[in-house]
């Protein structure tokens, strides 16, 4: 059995990374051995030595132990260097290295032409991924596989058209949590992240969901459902396996099909009685009646963007679309139905003075939201 060593260059706080969980759960259906690597434990090790020193010694005595086969990195702008450092390494005791994730979906180019990496996959993954490696360990054309980049043995490189879309989410595996320790999914405040669906329709300017938007353009429905039944099937699979007692549903827009949540929140509270739950959604999607359907289902807390005070620097830069009335309203349901709140903020944007800082703080002071997210403006490839 062909070993496959994933690794996750980031710290886990609250929610885990559920894009590297799904790729191990459909290389495990297909026949491989994974073995999932992530770095809290090295930002949270008491010692005196450099961190990165200790995350690559720690990462060589596992590809010594585990002698992985290759070796996959889910790889975002924000960790890049890090990443670089560990492929490095890899790459040094003679294994290939396939990097996925949005960095290589945004920049192939640049991802591809590092001298680390011999394989991109460009989008969503598992079935790329696990039609690439099937074909490479069989001795088989790897180079002619969708949503694979690869390099040849003469360093000649393959661009291949992106895979489309899978729009029957039910069909994919549930995310291989065992890959991590189980404390994971008992987490402060968040208990176990889970996803109901895939997909944003939001053209953000500071998100990558436009550039998402445009390159799956013709390849099927960009925002995608699992049903009612795979969800809650996995939610009793995470509360009998860990003992979790809470889930924050981290869909990028949770109430945006007003039936669908509405049909599901009845469900949940049939079956889930006592399990809370946060959300998050956006401003223009939430109204009384799907408020008091999720206080009802046991939601404790709903997360909402504010991101800037000045509704001209909300909707003319970063292309939110709601008024500050509607971000009023929306949390004054919240506070109507005794439904906790954080909001997320963002100052240092483009055009932004200080005064507009002081209209964020205002709007948040004006609210009293129980939890309040700010975040420094920091400008991403793809946006």
């Amino acid at each position: 059995m062909k070993r496959v060593l994933l690794v996750y260059p980031g710290f886990i706080s609250r929610e885990v990374p559920l894009n590297i969980l799904y790729i191990s759960a459909a290389l495990q259906k297909a026949g491989y051995d994974t073995r999932v690597f992530e770095l809290t434990r090295y930002l949270k090790s008491p010692s005196i030595s450099h961190p990165l020193k200790r995350i690559l010694r720690g990462f060589a005595d596992l590809i010594d132990s585990y002698s992985p086969d290759i070796v996959g990195f889910s790889v975002m702008t924000v960790g890049y260097n890090i990443t670089k450092e560990m492929a490095r390494l890899v790459k040094a005791k003679g294994l290939k290295v396939i990097f996925g994730g949005i960095h290589p979906t945004i920049l192939p180019e640049e991802t591809i032409a590092e001298s680390f990496v011999d394989f991109i996959c460009v989008g969503e993954g598992e079935l790329s991924v696990v039609d690439f490696l099937n074909r490479y360990f069989s001795g088989g054309d790897y180079t002619h596989v969708k949503g694979i980049w690869a390099k040849d043995e003469n360093g000649n490189i393959f661009r291949n058209e992106i895979e489309d879309l899978s729009t029957d989410l039910d069909s994919l595996p549930l995310p291989d949590r065992d890959a991590l320790a189980p404390h994971y999914y008992n987490a402060e405040l968040t208990g176990a992240n889970v996803l109901t669906s895939r997909g944003c329709p939001y053209p953000c300017s500071f998100c990558q969901n436009k550039f998402l938007l445009d390159l799956y353009d013709g390849k099927g429905a960009f925002v995608r459902y699992r049903s009612h039944e795979n969800v809650y099937r996995e939610l009793e699979t995470i509360i009998a396996k860990y003992g979790t007692e809470s889930f924050y549903f981290s869909d990028e827009t949770f109430t945006m099909n007003k039936k669908r949540v509405l049909e599901f929140l009845n469900g949940y509270k049939a079956r889930f009685k006592n399990v809370l739950f946060m959300c998050q959604t956006r401003i223009d999607r939430v109204d009384d009646e799907i408020m008091a359907a999720l206080k009802e289902a046991g939601c404790h807390q709903i997360n909402l963007a504010i991101e800037s005070g000045n509704a001209g620097i909300r909707n003319n830069v970063l292309l939110k679309n709601f008024t500050d009335e509607q971000v009023r309203a929306v949390f004054g349901l919240a506070k109507k139905y005794n439904i906790k709140t954080q909001s997320f903020n963002m100052i240092g944007i483009p055009g932004e003075t200080l005064q507009n800082v002081f209209e964020t703080i205002n709007i948040n002071k004006e609210l009293r939201p129980d939890r309040v997210l700010c975040t420094i403006f920091m400008p991403f490839p793809g946006t």
